[in-house]
């Protein structure tokens, strides 16, 4: 946001936060999961056998989330099922939990309703799917398919972009998104040391697409101020 470097890989909230900023930075691409998903889900888990069945049934509920830090698994999270159903979301009773992990297994236990994790929902569903807290329990011995339902997910939420200053010169930086496309097949070690976190190779992607971010990070106004509307057009 300062200028200092004109490229750098964010995380998805950090991206948001540099345009909140200054609305000069721009995503180049998106890298991939080894199992080709671009994005996670954030997913709100019920023993089976709950009557839980949707949002609207949340309400009054304990509701195991992550701490106040937490993106996905508590500011986010919080934010869209308020958007989604404002009145259940403002009864919710929430237990904090130091991760997904532990807020799921307290669903089990019956110390809360329903829990907050996150999943790709792509995959062999005995296994877990084929990322996410899910698989991750499933793996380790803690949980089986059997035991748990999804009762409500978020629409897809993508991996932190590789992010350009929108005053780069249209020509490299279409050379630079080019690049990290195909570069998984051009150049592996390369792609390897640019992106050593997600392994499937690089998308394009667009800002839109980070817009449940923004969103999180646009402080709100009061409701009876006048001047509230609401964008998330960058200040200036």
């Amino acid at each position: 946001a300062g200028g200092r470097v004109d490229y750098a890989p964010l995380s998805a909230s950090g991206y948001a936060m540099a345009w909140r900023l200054c609305g000069c930075v721009e995503p180049l691409a998106v890298p991939r999961a080894g199992d080709g998903s671009a994005g996670w889900r954030i997913v709100v888990v019920v023993p089976t056998g709950s009557p839980v069945e949707k949002l609207s049934a949340l309400a009054g509920k304990r509701l195991g989330v992550s701490g106040e830090a937490s993106i996905g698994g508590r500011r986010l999270a919080l934010r869209l099922i308020e958007q989604q159903d404002a009145k259940s979301a403002a009864t919710l009773r929430l237990e904090s939990f130091e991760g997904p992990r532990a807020a799921v297994t307290a669903a089990l236990e019956g110390r809360v309703d329903a829990a907050l994790a996150w999943s790709t929902l792509e995959g062999d569903v005995a296994e877990g799917y084929g990322r996410g807290t899910l698989h991750d329990m499933v793996a380790a011995g803690e949980l089986a398919m059997t035991d748990v339902r999804v009762a409500w997910a978020s629409a897809v939420l993508p991996h932190g972009p590789h992010t350009v200053r929108s005053d780069v010169a249209e020509g490299p930086k279409r050379r630079l998104r080019d690049m990290l496309v195909d570069l998984d097949t051009i150049d592996p070690d390369a792609y390897d040391a640019v992106e050593p976190v997600y392994g499937g190779g690089f998308l394009r992607i667009g800002h839109a697409a980070y817009a449940p971010f923004v969103d999180l990070v646009t402080p709100r106004q009061p409701a009876n101020d006048p001047g509230t509307t609401g964008s998330t057009v960058p200040p200036g």
